[in-house]
């Protein structure tokens, strides 16, 4: 038992980066919760639980939660500019957007709904055409932006209770909200564009305690804390080793959740739908 213990040490270790275990001025002793994710553009999910044992994020369309207003006057200038010069003429309105999901479990009394609101636009965008006879004419298109930086806010719902809810921060790495996280989680990488574009952070709380979720790209990593403590951190799926040869090609390398061993079963199945949440919110702002 003595050898199995300093092996379970020396592999945590080697998952968890240092500036973490230096971080706490102590070792954090963690489980291995393992998944299963078919395909790696996938959000579905099995696993090895006593609680659960199947999970997958559900995401409906974004819906407007009040009406675009654009200029008539405005609008056929546009057309008229573009029509003549070839160059587009567009414009905006804002709208407020409400984006409905779920996590679905095998146990339908786990499920959470996840409501987010988040303002942003919609963009006008005018683009001049070739028809078939030689003619042009003006093709108008209309796209969906969120600003996630400004003010978006999620809530969890478990049956018809509002367990948690959070603020999304798009700059973890400087926002003076989310520091004391942050330092853990980003200490001693540094930043790049990609990082720039696709890190954020949820703050807030959950069943009645502060909470945080914050996702480092480098590490393609999320890691969870309830108040001040580091309660889990779930690896990512990395995607498939392209090569040239089929024979040498590699599968996704699989996620998997490290949780503290002294969370009960059903805080561990918090912690797993709390990185879902966060797997969730990486989802949504780098596809919207």
């Amino acid at each position: 038992m003595q050898k199995i213990s300093v092996i379970a040490v020396c592999l945590f270790m080697l998952l968890v980066p240092e500036k973490l275990i230096k971080a706490q001025n102590r070792v954090f002793n963690f489980d291995t919760i393992h998944l299963i994710q078919p395909e790696y553009y996938s959000l579905d999910f099995s696993l090895d639980d006593t609680l659960i044992n199947t999970m997958s994020i559900q995401r409906q369309n974004a819906v407007q939660m009040n009406v675009a207003h654009f200029r008539t006057g405005g609008n056929i200038l546009g057309g008229v500019m573009t029509l003549a010069t070839g160059f587009g003429f567009g414009s905006t309105s804002n709208v407020d957007w409400y984006l409905a999901s779920a996590i679905r479990t095998s146990n339908p009394k786990l499920d959470w709904i996840l409501d987010v609101y988040c303002p942003g636009y919609i963009e006008k965008e005018r683009t001049r055409i070739t028809n078939s006879d030689g003619s042009h004419s003006v093709e108008t298109n209309y796209v969906n932006r969120f600003s996630w930086s400004k003010g978006a806010m999620g809530f969890i719902i478990e049956g018809k209770d509002t367990i948690g809810w959070n603020y999304v921060y798009r700059s973890p790495r400087t926002d003076t909200a989310v520091q004391k996280w942050s330092q853990q989680v980003y200490k001693g990488i540094p930043e790049t564009a990609m990082a720039f574009s696709a890190e954020f952070a949820l703050v807030g709380e959950f069943t009645g305690k502060a909470c945080a979720i914050l996702f480092n790209t480098t590490e393609n990593r999320i890691y969870i804390f309830k108040e001040n403590n580091l309660s889990g951190i779930y690896q990512c799926q990395n995607p498939p080793k392209v090569t040239l040869s089929k024979k040498k090609r590699k599968p996704a390398a699989q996620p998997y959740l490290l949780v503290g061993t002294e969370l009960t079963a059903w805080d561990r199945v918090d912690i797993l739908r709390l990185a879902m949440v966060g797997l969730h919110m990486e989802s949504a702002i780098k596809s919207l």
